[in-house]
């Protein structure tokens, strides 16, 4: 493989984080709205993919999953500059992160109270969730009150970072390739097993309002390994060189890329949390399918499938280069749409017809918020992070 089609691959995953942002991102501009837009192209619902774009932060997380441990492995981080990583990833995260918390903390909170509510309430209210989001421990503690329940995904990334080396350094000791790949991916079908059996003894699981589903089986750490361990799992496929060889001489990448984008499509439109309910499938087995067919995506793309060249376009490239701080940012954006439904919504009546005229407005906003947030606080502590923390030349 030549160095310009590792680099276009690599764009191609861009692509990817792309369109994860994307789908949050629709998900969250319907919540004004909620069940009343329609989008029908034949017996396909658009607004069940609309309405399950939350699963962009599953695709997140396979991502994550598979360029960290990639990167773990193939520059040998583990014994080598263990610590210059986790400092390089810490402050790759945690910045940008500290300053959405308190804009959004001063934003939405402070600055309206001030003059109404005394000064000392407000430390007493606020004080323990700032600590808890701080020491990215806010999936457990400090979530009610909650500063931005969007910030749920950030100290999982964290968790991972901590936790994925040492799981590396026992995984590394086998000696096959392909030990090595059916370990995580027995490590994965046996997470599954025991989050569906969790969910099965809990006495709450057979009434779990959309809500609760998110606050019980989706946020916490423990519950939200799938698209990380799918990722890893990518990693240790691509490892195999002998493997990889000959999936690239055939139609593999194709057929990869295109059973992830059937079980994406069908699990994503598929009608789900109707009335307001999660049901047991949608508690357990949902989100590990959505990391499932991620995971096929990725594989596809990387091996070089039909879809590579189209997702290393430089409009996404230029979406997933801002992502991160899109995501911390687009609360604003959608206290905007809010306004702006609220305006419209006598003259327009049709919920659709108004979600579709403000959607260029809510996306405008929100990728200005977010390259504003890259280019003044994440990119020079990125830049800071890989001066301050280079690897040695061993690693």
């Amino acid at each position: 493989m030549t160095k310009e089609t590792q680099h276009n691959r690599i764009q191609a995953l861009d692509g990817l984080r792309a369109f994860a942002i994307i789908f949050v991102l629709l998900s969250h501009s319907s919540w004004k709205y909620s069940a009343q837009i329609t989008l029908k192209l034949g017996d396909a619902d658009f607004h069940n993919l609309i309405y399950n774009g939350w699963m962009g932060v599953d695709l997140f997380f396979v991502l994550s999953g598979f360029l960290i441990a990639s990167q773990l492995l193939n520059r040998d981080l583990i014994k080598n500059n263990l610590k210059f990583f986790i400092a390089r990833r810490f402050f790759r995260i945690a910045p940008t992160y500290y300053v959405a918390i308190l804009i959004t903390l001063f934003a939405y909170y402070i600055i309206p109270m001030i003059g109404t509510v005394p000064a000392q309430d407000l430390v007493q209210k606020w004080w323990f969730p700032v600590v808890a989001h701080f020491i990215f421990l806010h999936d457990y503690i400090g979530r009610d009150p909650s500063i931005n329940g969007l910030f749920w995904s950030i100290p999982i990334e964290i968790k991972f970072y901590l936790v994925l080396p040492f799981l590396l350094m026992f995984i590394t000791k086998l000696s096959k390739p392909t030990h090595r790949t059916l370990f995580v991916g027995g490590l994965f079908c046996l997470y599954v097993l025991c989050k569906t059996w969790a969910v099965y003894l809990d006495d709450h699981a057979s009434s779990v309002t959309y809500s609760d589903y998110f606050l019980l089986y989706k946020t916490p750490f423990h519950f939200s390994l799938d698209g990380l361990i799918i990722g890893v799992l990518c990693a240790f496929i691509l490892q195999n060189t002998a493997l990889i060889a000959k999936w690239r001489e055939g139609a593999a990448p194709n057929i990869l890329f295109a059973l992830g984008f059937a079980l994406f499509a069908v699990n994503a439109l598929s009608p789900h949390f109707t009335n307001d309910t999660a049901t047991f499938f949608e508690q357990t087995l949902m989100t590990s399918l959505f990391a499932l067919s991620f995971g096929l995506m990725l594989l596809g793309v990387v091996l070089g499938c039909f879809a590579t060249g189209f997702l290393s376009a430089a409009f996404l490239r230029f979406i997933a280069k801002i992502s991160y701080s899109m995501y911390l940012t687009h609360i604003f954006a959608i206290s905007l749409q809010t306004t702006l439904v609220d305006m419209l919504s006598p003259y327009i009546t049709a919920p659709t017809l108004c979600w579709l005229l403000i959607l260029p407005i809510f996306f405008g906003v929100a990728t200005a918020m977010a390259y504003i947030m890259h280019i003044t606080v994440e990119q020079p502590f990125l830049r800071w992070s890989k001066e301050k923390f280079k690897y040695s030349e061993s690693a």
